[in-house]
């Protein structure tokens, strides 16, 4: 018994010592095929430069951008550049900002981006924990109010935010006007441009605070802009560096935009053109665009040369589209001024997009009530604030 145990012993040794040895030389013949296969990778696909990675991304559209990202920590690093972010922005198509309120959840806003792709409308709500008003968009940053009631700009693409200092509001002799927010290509410089009454002497001051700075700075305006009547929450329109102010509570003698140069701070008065009775300013396609209505149609007059005061007359035909025409107005625009956004009412709001150059209408299927009155033109972009701080 004990010599047979010991022959088992032995057989089971060699056993394992052959499953080994078998074992051991899969795993020299994988690594030889692990190396040759490397050696071929490295030789048939090199590496790539970051500069020629870099210009493969300055190339692609937003959001293939926005998933390169997950390739790798040297690609997400390489997006992070300020070269590749803005050749991704000056290729994006602007799309609106719409806010709804949500009395429900502490009387906030839910905000949802309108775009349009492929000839279709699509609507989408930014995942934002808490947004209060929306004053303005610029280059992908949204100039807002926050939680504690201060004001703040975030990237609702990269999540990023940052709370501004207290301006001039918290002085309890003024009164808060308009908000505008602008970029200055020169510089590279993001200005918020505050307009406010001075409740002492109702005049007009202005106030301006440049994002990295912690101090606002006081902006003289010119003497005829001084007592001019803007309606509370006017909100200016940014075209070519410049931002513009008019509202319809102006005295029907005033027949001027207020406007100033983002880069020099300085303010000058923009003819309004002979027969226009505007209401509203718009941003239409990158260009200046005033908003008249009549009984039966909406008049847009754009702005295609502010150097020789060209104004293009846009006619849009209301006949046949439900509720009060005088509660009709234009939202803002898609496909670069193209195709625009109208909304009317009738109980409760119907869009309707119109096509400039076909003269089409039609309706569109928009879930969004109780929403605010204006859209912001924006543009999704992947601009960190951590550059510009």
């Amino acid at each position: 018994m004990t010599r047979m145990k010991k022959r088992k012993q032995v057989d089971d040794n060699m056993t394992e010592w052959k499953v080994r040895k078998r074992s051991d030389g899969e795993k020299n013949k994988n690594a030889v095929v692990s190396q040759e296969t490397s050696y071929i990778c490295k030789e048939e696909i090199p590496s790539l430069s970051e500069e020629i990675i870099r210009n493969i991304q300055a190339e692609l559209p937003f959001d293939s951008l926005l998933n390169s990202r997950l390739v790798c920590k040297m690609w997400s690093n390489i997006i992070s550049n300020p070269i590749v972010t803005y050749s991704s922005l000056l290729r994006s198509e602007p799309g609106l900002l719409i806010q709804q309120l949500e009395m429900s959840k502490g009387a906030h806003y839910k905000t949802y981006f309108m775009a349009m792709k492929d000839e279709q409308i699509t609507v989408r709500e930014f995942s934002i924990p808490y947004i209060g008003n929306i004053y303005y968009s610029c280059n992908g940053l949204v100039l807002f109010r926050g939680k504690q009631d201060n004001l703040c700009i975030a990237n609702f693409v990269t999540k990023q935010q940052v709370t501004l200092p207290c301006h001039t509001l918290s002085d309890a002799n003024v009164v808060s006007i308009s908000l505008g927010f602008a970029f200055v290509p020169s510089s590279g410089e993001y200005k918020v441009v505050h307009l406010y009454w001075n409740k002492n002497g109702r005049y007009l001051q202005c106030e301006i605070l440049t994002l990295g700075s912690n101090k606002w700075r006081h902006v003289d305006l010119p003497p005829f802009a001084i007592e001019l009547r803007l309606g509370r929450g006017t909100i200016p329109v940014s075209v070519k560096g410049f931002l513009h102010w008019y509202s319809c509570s102006m005295e029907d003698s005033v027949r001027f935009m207020l406007s100033m140069d983002v880069c020099d701070e300085k303010f000058y008065s923009t003819p309004l053109p002979s027969g226009s009775r505007p209401f509203k300013l718009l941003n239409i396609g990158g260009f200046l665009a005033l908003l008249s209505r009549d009984s039966c149609k909406l008049t847009l007059w754009i702005l295609k040369d502010s150097y020789r005061r060209i104004w293009v007359i846009q006619l849009i035909d209301l006949q046949g589209m439900p509720g009060s025409h005088n509660l009709c107005t234009i939202l803002g625009s898609l496909k670069n001024g193209k195709v625009i956004i109208l909304r009317c009412y009738c109980k409760e709001p119907f869009h309707y997009a119109y096509d400039i150059e076909h003269h089409q209408m039609w309706q569109v299927a928009i879930n969004i009530k109780k929403e605010r009155r204006y859209a912001m033109v924006h543009v999704n972009s992947l601009i960190s604030l951590e550059t510009i701080q």
